[in-house]
């Protein structure tokens, strides 16, 4: 969703109405595009409970559109060999009864100090924020989603996951191979019937 990650003011079919802040997709984009920040607090929930929540420390004050915008964007291509880094510690944090697999918060797999912002997590696989990069066979991990990159030029239409959220899956292919399905929610763009697109439960973020 480029108008939704990139755009100072652009929704992307989100909603700026603060009453649907937490049943539907939402922005504001006054402060996205005008409030810096030193701090980025995460919370993970559903239909506005509280789930579980973490905060970093952010390397640079700028605000969520400079971030958003520093790189790798579907305007300037997509670019393997750079990585841009948001944070590298953790300042506090509350994994309630999160899953292992949860990709922010807990991730107990890769790990959640380091946080990133339009970086490949492994083998073209592209998420607009992440935390640490994990191996290879398409473990997936992350918000905004652009998986096997390669196969579309700037940002384009694949069948692999193009997500608002996916999982840090247990097996191979984003969780088609079994176990814990990658995508969280139901927000996805599905092409050629998506094989590799697999529900794993109703979170927000």
């Amino acid at each position: 969703n480029v108008e939704f990650w990139e755009s100072a003011t652009g929704l992307g079919g989100a909603s700026d109405q603060t009453s649907e802040r937490f049943s539907r997709d939402y922005k504001d984009a006054d402060v996205f595009s005008n409030k810096e920040a030193k701090e980025l607090l995460i919370v993970c929930h559903n239909e506005g409970k509280a789930l579980g929540w973490r905060t970093w420390k952010l390397l640079e004050t700028k605000t969520l559109h400079g971030w958003f915008t520093t790189g790798n964007t579907c305007s300037s291509g997509l670019d393997t060999s750079k990585r841009y880094k948001m944070a590298d510690e953790t300042t506090g944090g509350d994994v309630g009864h999160l899953i292992e697999w949860e990709p922010l918060i807990k991730n107990t797999h890769n790990g959640v100090d380091d946080l990133y912002v339009n970086t490949e997590m492994n083998t073209n696989d592209f998420n607009r924020l992440s935390t640490n990069r994990n191996g290879g066979y398409n473990l997936g991990s992350g918000l905004g989603t652009q998986y096997d990159a390669n196969l579309a030029s700037n940002c384009g239409d694949t069948e692999r996951p193009q997500a608002d959220a996916q999982m840090r899956t247990e097996k191979y292919h984003w969780g088609s191979g079994g176990g814990i399905g990658g995508l969280i929610g139901s927000d996805h763009n599905c092409h050629g019937g998506c094989p590799w697109t697999i529900s794993s439960g109703s979170l927000d973020f």
